[in-house]
């Protein structure tokens, strides 16, 4: 397979992830060269992954030789340098989001399209094991229509482990546009788009003690939303850097006669779990007794009824839950077949308007109707490895 040459602007802590699976686990990319604001990151980075090449920015739109651009920089920088690599002629993947702003992730999808390049976005999480299993059950009708949702992100937040915690808490941060992205993509992957969306948020620390010091909390940090799929499907989306425990499910999806409940759609596998309204009904219908007993039964047969899914035709990678950069080999193999790509800008663009959307029904006090939509894309191929990403 004929590999793309691609070059990587940030190399912080997210890079290492990417450029250590395109390195090492995905056959059809070629990490080209690399660029920081910082050098010495730039360098280290190269240094590891022996990337031939360290460079300015503007040196690297520059080279005929790379076709996309991995950009993994900061949200506030992300619209700036996607539009200059797409008016140097690049294709463009980028870390979420696409930009702060919805009218910016609007701007520069119109530039693309306009320049005939590639933009798409993170997050990929949803094409590995988890979400791809949770999609084949609900195609496959194992829990009839979808009814209802619940998605739930609750911790305490990036201040204890995060080397740069500080811009969580500031403008373009916060849980929502931190984590929203991975829950909503998984969340619209599985059940399509999104028609409206009601929000309320609060900051639940005016400031948070990060690397030793007191640093002002300038975003909400706890979102409660109800969203309404335009397939009539609703349920609940809360994110929160507020809380220090919870048990609430990362994903679970009720549907007429069953439910199921997919892993943390921030990592690619995990358990899947799938339960079978007929077999509860069974365990009832064999008790033939007082209105409690039968309620007994009920509990006990959603316990039987519990299965982890053993089956599922994706594969995960051994011992791997963290593949970021499936998306980026899926985009340079959708650049070499002449086909559309997995992570699709019209749901890249969908999810930044519905996080838009939050703020805005949030301030306002008001429910946002969505005025974007998109296509489902095709599932990933069963049977065949994440890493080795296939029409």
């Amino acid at each position: 397979m004929k590999k793309v040459k691609i070059g990587v602007v940030g190399c912080g802590t997210i890079a290492d992830v990417y450029v250590d699976n395109l390195v090492n686990r995905v056959d059809n990319v070629d990490v080209a060269a690399c660029c920081d604001v910082r050098p010495e990151a730039a360098q280290a980075l190269s240094e590891k992954y022996h990337i031939p090449r360290v460079c300015s920015f503007d040196e690297m739109i520059s080279d005929p030789e790379i076709v996309l651009i991995l950009n993994l920089t900061i949200p506030s920088a992300h619209y700036d340098l996607n539009m200059k690599a797409l008016a140097a002629g690049k294709h463009v993947y980028c870390e979420k989001p696409f930009a702060v702003t919805f009218g910016e992730v609007q701007k520069s999808m119109a530039f693309a399209q306009e320049k005939g390049l590639l933009l798409t976005c993170a997050p990929d999480t949803f094409l590995g094991y988890g979400v791809q299993t949770g999609r084949k059950l609900i195609d496959e009708g194992q829990i009839g229509a979808p009814v209802g949702f619940s998605a739930n992100m609750m911790y305490n937040g990036t201040d204890l482990w995060h080397p740069t915690a500080e811009f969580y808490y500031a403008p373009g941060g916060g849980p929502m546009l931190d984590m929203g992205p991975y829950y909503l993509s998984a969340l619209c992957y599985m059940l399509g788009p999104i028609k409206s969306i009601y929000c309320v948020s609060r900051k639940g620390r005016e400031e948070r003690r990060i690397h030793g010091r007191m640093v002002k909390v300038e975003v909400p940090t706890y979102y409660a939303c109800v969203v309404e799929m335009a397939s009539g499907a609703i349920g609940n989306v809360n994110m929160s850097f507020d809380v220090w425990h919870s048990d609430l499910p990362k994903i679970e999806i009720y549907g007429q006669t069953g439910a199921i409940q997919v892993p943390d759609p921030n990592m690619f596998g995990g358990k899947v779990f799938l339960i079978r309204g007929g077999e509860v009904e069974r365990e009832v219908e064999g008790i033939d007794g007082a209105p409690f007993e039968k309620l007994f039964a009920m509990v006990r047969g959603v316990a039987k009824a519990y299965h982890e899914v053993t089956d599922s035709p994706f594969p995960e990678p051994e011992g791997r839950l963290n593949m970021r950069g499936v998306g980026v080999s899926d985009a340079c193999a959708a650049l070499a077949e002449g086909r559309g790509v997995r992570v699709r800008g019209e749901m890249v663009m969908h999810i930044a308007e519905a996080l838009e959307g939050v703020e805005i029904s949030a301030r306002e006090g008001r429910p946002y109707l969505m005025t974007t939509s998109f296509e489902r894309t095709a599932p990933m191929p069963e049977n065949v490895p994440l890493y080795a990403v296939e029409s």
